[in-house]
């Protein structure tokens, strides 16, 4: 029993010395907040928590999209560091939490063969989901693995995603352009995602181990 004891408190210890830390980050995840605790010299888990919110603009199917994207997300991460004197690491996890897009179509679309205007208070616009769950690998690096204090790091990976879309046409442009075509674009814009499988995540931050 005494060698039991003995065993968990020398464990204990063991990873006691290796360092905890706090981090934050900004990149294609939006802003990071998270803490990595070291398992030993050649392993860590990562807990983090993500808030995304940006815009712009993208062509898809017959039209071009005014775009936002938001959403917070929760990830958790297995890091291993192949070389004891390194920060370079492999990771593994996932992100949980679907971000919502919202897109809106500019005043141009594409309907019978010719680009139209759209009349006022009519519109075209799309939804789009991911699986809640996004499988994630990537490589990383962070600086400081033994020591306290101000640290960097950095990753690139991609996750796995599975978005879902729907699409919402005005009145006017239904009865303009027949909901068969509405449909037809609507299954356009969804083939089209349906090849993007991956969505690359690249970031940089600063960390404070203690």
């Amino acid at each position: 029993m005494k060698k039991h004891f003995l065993a968990v408190a020398l464990m204990a210890a063991s990873l006691s010395s290796y360092a905890g830390e706090l981090y934050t980050g900004l990149g294609t995840t939006g802003v990071t907040l998270g803490y990595e605790q070291l398992m030993g010299p050649r392993a860590g888990t990562r807990y983090e928590l993500n808030h995304m919110s940006t815009t712009g603009t993208v062509t898809a199917g017959s039209a071009t999209y005014d775009y936002k994207v938001t959403g917070n997300s929760l990830a958790t991460f297995f890091d291993f560091y192949p070389f004891v004197n390194s920060g370079f690491r492999f990771t593994t996890g996932a992100f949980i939490g679907s971000p919502s897009v919202d897109m809106a179509a500019r005043s141009q679309v594409f309907v019978h063969g010719q680009y139209a205007l759209l009349i006022p208070g009519d519109s075209v616009s799309v939804k789009a989901k991911t699986n809640t769950v996004m499988p994630y690998v990537g490589l990383g690096y962070r600086s400081g693995r033994y020591t306290s204090g101000l640290h960097f790091f950095a990753d690139a990976g991609v996750s796995y995603v599975k978005p879902e879309l729907s699409l919402t046409a005005g009145p006017e442009l239904v009865a303009l352009a027949g909901q068969a075509r509405i449909n037809n674009e609507a299954k356009a814009l969804q083939d089209q995602a349906d090849k993007q499988k991956f969505f690359p995540v690249l970031r940089a931050g600063v960390s404070f181990a203690f």
